[in-house]
């Protein structure tokens, strides 16, 4: 019976131990705020811009490089909307359809997808960052899409793109 008792209570002993290490650890451990860096050290939060009509044009420029629209399939269209908030509603400013690389200025809803983002992004988009500018979108609540196919058909049909889905909306 003492056996018993002296084994639960280091048991609990234990357990106990175990669960405040992990809450010390928690609350001690400097964490990454996403910069990439190490050490729990914080990068600048990137400030953003409103858009340009240089800004426009540079995305039409930097687009059909970008790897993502280039690898995407033959049959692909992606309708990618910008938008602002200038005077307290939400104002559609430019719309590009997205094709094998491709970026045409148009309105189309005969696509596979819609993209929907503020255009404050415009000023630090690059050929190299669409999807990290798109996931940064996201996570601030400026970034929006819609598929207007079957999750299915959209899996299959964008299958060479798919270690991009989250920037795609798949």
């Amino acid at each position: 019976m003492r056996k018993k008792f002296l084994y639960n209570t280091a048991l609990v002993i234990i357990i106990l131990s175990l669960i405040i290490g992990v809450f010390i650890t928690q609350y001690k451990t400097p964490k990454p705020s996403g910069g990439g860096n190490s050490g729990g050290i914080s990068a600048p939060p990137i400030v953003y811009e409103p858009a340009t009509e240089e800004d426009y044009i540079r995305l039409e420029e930097i687009l059909p490089q970008n790897e993502i629209i280039q690898k995407l399939p033959e049959s692909a269209r992606i309708l990618l909307r910008f938008y602002n908030f200038d005077t307290g509603e939400r104002e559609w400013e430019k719309s590009y359809v997205l094709t094998r690389a491709n970026a045409i200025e148009t309105y189309d809803e005969d696509v596979d997808i819609i993209l929907i983002m503020h255009s404050k992004y415009l000023s630090k988009l690059n050929e190299n960052n669409f999807c990290f500018i798109i996931k940064d979108a996201k996570r601030k609540g400026d970034f929006a899409n819609e598929l207007k196919i079957s999750k299915t058909k959209a899996l299959w049909r964008y299958k060479s793109v798919m270690s991009y889905k989250d920037c795609l909306g798949l």
